[in-house]
Protein backbone atom coordinates (compact mmCIF):
# COMPACT_ATOMS: atom_id res chain seq x y z
CA UNK A 1 0.00 0.00 0.00
CA UNK A 2 1.49 3.33 -1.24
CA UNK A 3 1.34 6.52 1.57
CA UNK A 4 1.82 9.75 -0.31
CA UNK A 5 3.49 12.83 2.08
CA UNK A 6 3.42 15.42 -0.25
CA UNK A 7 1.43 16.24 -3.64
CA UNK A 8 4.33 15.94 -5.60
CA UNK A 9 4.88 12.34 -4.88
CA UNK A 10 1.08 11.64 -6.31
CA UNK A 11 0.83 11.11 -9.92
CA UNK A 12 -1.62 13.09 -11.60
CA UNK A 13 -2.36 13.56 -15.38
CA UNK A 14 -2.39 16.78 -17.25
CA UNK A 15 -5.56 18.81 -16.50
CA UNK A 16 -6.90 16.41 -13.94
CA UNK A 17 -3.98 17.75 -11.90
CA UNK A 18 -5.84 19.37 -8.69
CA UNK A 19 -3.19 21.92 -8.22
CA UNK A 20 -4.20 23.24 -11.95
CA UNK A 21 -8.13 22.89 -11.46
CA UNK A 22 -7.55 24.85 -8.03
CA UNK A 23 -6.28 27.88 -10.08
CA UNK A 24 -9.09 26.57 -13.10
CA UNK A 25 -12.04 26.79 -10.80
CA UNK A 26 -11.01 30.04 -8.98
CA UNK A 27 -10.38 28.55 -5.43
CA UNK A 28 -8.45 30.64 -3.28
CA UNK A 29 -4.70 31.36 -3.30
CA UNK A 30 -4.17 31.89 0.16
CA UNK A 31 -5.78 30.02 2.89
CA UNK A 32 -3.57 30.50 5.71
CA UNK A 33 -5.83 30.86 8.85
CA UNK A 34 -8.73 28.75 7.02
CA UNK A 35 -10.70 25.95 8.16
CA UNK A 36 -11.82 23.81 4.94
CA UNK A 37 -14.12 20.83 4.36
CA UNK A 38 -13.43 18.95 1.35
CA UNK A 39 -16.73 17.14 0.09
CA UNK A 40 -16.53 14.13 -1.71
CA UNK A 41 -12.55 14.13 -1.49
CA UNK A 42 -12.05 10.84 -3.76
CA UNK A 43 -8.00 10.64 -3.82
CA UNK A 44 -7.68 13.69 -1.49
CA UNK A 45 -5.88 15.81 -4.23
CA UNK A 46 -7.78 19.02 -3.34
CA UNK A 47 -7.11 18.60 0.41
CA UNK A 48 -3.59 18.33 0.19
CA UNK A 49 -3.99 21.42 -2.33
CA UNK A 50 -5.37 23.31 0.81
CA UNK A 51 -2.90 22.03 2.65
CA UNK A 52 -0.06 23.53 0.18
CA UNK A 53 -2.07 26.71 -0.18
CA UNK A 54 -1.27 26.94 4.46
CA UNK A 55 -5.23 25.96 5.39
CA UNK A 56 -5.49 26.37 9.02
CA UNK A 57 -7.66 22.71 9.29
CA UNK A 58 -8.74 20.70 6.82
CA UNK A 59 -11.79 17.89 7.03
CA UNK A 60 -11.87 15.67 3.73
CA UNK A 61 -15.02 13.60 3.46
CA UNK A 62 -15.81 10.69 1.35
CA UNK A 63 -17.78 7.55 1.03
CA UNK A 64 -15.32 5.47 -1.47
CA UNK A 65 -11.82 5.78 -2.83
CA UNK A 66 -9.75 4.69 -6.03
CA UNK A 67 -8.31 1.09 -4.94
CA UNK A 68 -4.90 2.13 -6.00
CA UNK A 69 -5.07 5.22 -3.63
CA UNK A 70 -6.84 4.74 -0.73
CA UNK A 71 -7.74 8.06 1.16
CA UNK A 72 -6.76 7.32 4.31
CA UNK A 73 -3.15 6.97 4.18
CA UNK A 74 -3.00 9.96 1.92
CA UNK A 75 -4.60 12.18 4.02
CA UNK A 76 -3.03 10.90 7.17
CA UNK A 77 0.38 11.16 6.05
CA UNK A 78 -0.76 15.51 6.63
CA UNK A 79 -0.84 15.78 10.44
CA UNK A 80 -2.96 18.95 10.54
CA UNK A 81 -5.62 16.84 8.01
CA UNK A 82 -8.68 15.37 9.39
CA UNK A 83 -10.24 12.44 7.55
CA UNK A 84 -13.47 11.18 7.48
CA UNK A 85 -14.74 7.72 5.69
CA UNK A 86 -17.26 6.13 4.96
CA UNK A 87 -18.16 2.66 2.61
CA UNK A 88 -19.98 1.68 0.38
CA UNK A 89 -19.28 2.48 -3.41
CA UNK A 90 -22.58 4.56 -4.24
CA UNK A 91 -22.89 7.91 -2.98
CA UNK A 92 -26.36 9.29 -1.45
CA UNK A 93 -26.32 12.43 0.23
CA UNK A 94 -28.37 11.42 3.17
CA UNK A 95 -25.72 8.46 3.90
CA UNK A 96 -22.72 10.89 3.95
CA UNK A 97 -21.53 12.28 7.87
CA UNK A 98 -19.75 15.61 7.60
CA UNK A 99 -19.94 17.39 11.16
CA UNK A 100 -23.00 19.41 10.97
CA UNK A 101 -21.80 21.14 14.10
CA UNK A 102 -18.91 22.65 12.48
CA UNK A 103 -18.97 24.92 9.73
CA UNK A 104 -15.85 26.28 7.58
CA UNK A 105 -14.53 28.91 5.76
CA UNK A 106 -14.08 27.00 2.60
CA UNK A 107 -16.41 24.06 1.74
CA UNK A 108 -15.41 22.30 -1.87
CA UNK A 109 -18.42 20.43 -3.21
CA UNK A 110 -16.36 19.71 -6.43
CA UNK A 111 -17.41 17.01 -8.96
CA UNK A 112 -20.11 15.05 -6.30
CA UNK A 113 -23.42 16.87 -6.98
CA UNK A 114 -24.30 14.92 -9.57
CA UNK A 115 -23.60 11.68 -8.04
CA UNK A 116 -26.51 12.02 -5.59
CA UNK A 117 -29.06 10.28 -5.36
CA UNK A 118 -30.63 13.25 -3.78
CA UNK A 119 -28.06 16.08 -4.23
CA UNK A 120 -30.36 18.98 -3.18
CA UNK A 121 -30.46 17.65 0.48
CA UNK A 122 -26.35 17.62 -0.42
CA UNK A 123 -26.39 21.14 -1.68
CA UNK A 124 -28.08 21.98 1.86
CA UNK A 125 -25.96 19.97 3.84
CA UNK A 126 -22.84 21.53 2.14
CA UNK A 127 -24.03 25.56 2.59
CA UNK A 128 -25.08 24.52 6.18
CA UNK A 129 -21.45 23.92 6.61
CA UNK A 130 -20.54 27.25 4.98
CA UNK A 131 -19.12 30.17 7.35
CA UNK A 132 -21.44 33.02 7.25
CA UNK A 133 -19.10 35.32 4.46
CA UNK A 134 -17.79 32.03 4.15
CA UNK A 135 -17.06 30.12 0.13
CA UNK A 136 -18.78 27.47 -1.37
CA UNK A 137 -17.48 26.01 -4.31
CA UNK A 138 -20.13 23.76 -6.40
CA UNK A 139 -18.66 22.16 -9.80
CA UNK A 140 -20.91 19.53 -11.69
CA UNK A 141 -22.40 18.47 -14.42
CA UNK A 142 -25.57 20.60 -16.29
CA UNK A 143 -28.15 20.42 -17.80
CA UNK A 144 -27.47 23.80 -19.95
CA UNK A 145 -30.75 23.50 -21.95
CA UNK A 146 -32.91 24.20 -19.24
CA UNK A 147 -33.95 27.47 -18.26
CA UNK A 148 -36.36 26.61 -15.06
CA UNK A 149 -35.08 25.69 -11.95
CA UNK A 150 -35.09 21.27 -12.28
CA UNK A 151 -32.98 18.23 -11.92
CA UNK A 152 -32.89 15.98 -15.06
CA UNK A 153 -31.83 11.62 -14.56
CA UNK A 154 -28.90 10.36 -16.08
CA UNK A 155 -28.73 7.60 -14.28
CA UNK A 156 -27.71 3.98 -16.67
CA UNK A 157 -26.86 0.83 -15.42
CA UNK A 158 -23.39 0.81 -13.54
CA UNK A 159 -22.95 4.10 -13.17
CA UNK A 160 -22.94 6.84 -10.10
CA UNK A 161 -24.43 9.51 -12.16
CA UNK A 162 -27.50 10.54 -11.57
CA UNK A 163 -28.93 13.76 -11.66
CA UNK A 164 -27.99 17.00 -13.51
CA UNK A 165 -29.01 20.39 -12.85
CA UNK A 166 -30.28 23.43 -14.40
CA UNK A 167 -28.45 26.56 -14.00
CA UNK A 168 -31.72 28.03 -12.55
CA UNK A 169 -31.57 25.45 -9.82
CA UNK A 170 -28.17 25.64 -8.88
CA UNK A 171 -28.81 29.84 -8.41
CA UNK A 172 -32.14 29.39 -6.93
CA UNK A 173 -30.55 26.80 -4.04
CA UNK A 174 -28.44 29.67 -3.63
CA UNK A 175 -30.76 32.26 -3.15
CA UNK A 176 -33.12 29.88 -0.92
CA UNK A 177 -29.87 29.60 1.61
CA UNK A 178 -28.66 32.80 2.45
CA UNK A 179 -25.45 32.88 -0.24
CA UNK A 180 -24.63 34.62 -3.47
CA UNK A 181 -23.47 32.63 -6.96
CA UNK A 182 -21.06 33.64 -9.62
CA UNK A 183 -19.78 31.16 -12.67
CA UNK A 184 -16.14 30.93 -12.32
CA UNK A 185 -15.35 28.28 -14.88
CA UNK A 186 -17.37 26.33 -17.97
CA UNK A 187 -16.60 23.95 -20.77
CA UNK A 188 -19.38 22.66 -22.25
CA UNK A 189 -21.84 21.21 -19.77
CA UNK A 190 -19.41 21.37 -16.87
CA UNK A 191 -19.73 24.33 -14.58
CA UNK A 192 -17.68 25.44 -11.67
CA UNK A 193 -19.77 28.30 -8.87
CA UNK A 194 -18.58 30.54 -6.42
CA UNK A 195 -21.01 30.72 -3.22
CA UNK A 196 -20.84 33.43 -0.49
CA UNK A 197 -22.91 32.96 2.52
CA UNK A 198 -23.98 36.18 2.85
CA UNK A 199 -27.04 35.98 5.33
CA UNK A 200 -27.79 33.31 8.22
CA UNK A 201 -28.51 29.82 7.84
CA UNK A 202 -32.52 29.27 6.67
CA UNK A 203 -32.82 25.37 6.34
CA UNK A 204 -31.99 22.55 8.59
CA UNK A 205 -30.42 19.78 7.24
CA UNK A 206 -33.06 17.07 7.23
CA UNK A 207 -35.16 19.48 5.28
CA UNK A 208 -34.81 17.83 2.17
CA UNK A 209 -33.55 14.14 2.95
CA UNK A 210 -35.95 12.51 0.66
CA UNK A 211 -37.16 13.37 -3.00
CA UNK A 212 -40.65 12.90 -1.84
CA UNK A 213 -40.61 15.83 0.40
CA UNK A 214 -38.81 18.14 -2.21
CA UNK A 215 -39.25 21.77 -2.32
CA UNK A 216 -42.35 23.53 -4.39
CA UNK A 217 -41.49 24.27 -7.66
CA UNK A 218 -38.24 21.83 -8.07
CA UNK A 219 -39.13 19.60 -11.09
CA UNK A 220 -37.69 16.22 -11.59
CA UNK A 221 -37.34 15.30 -15.65
CA UNK A 222 -36.55 11.01 -16.10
Amino acid sequence: MNTYHTLAEVDYVGCRDPRVLWTTYGLPADLRGKSVLDIGTWDGGFSLVACERGAQSVVALDKFWTPDRPIGPIIESIQHVKVVTKAPFVIKAHDITWPLAETYDLVLFLQVFYHMLNPVAGFINASNCTKLRGLLFVETLVNTRSTIPALYWIGREKSTDFWQPSVALIECLCKANGMTCEKTWQVDNRICWRCERVAPLRYACESLLTLDNARDGLEYYV
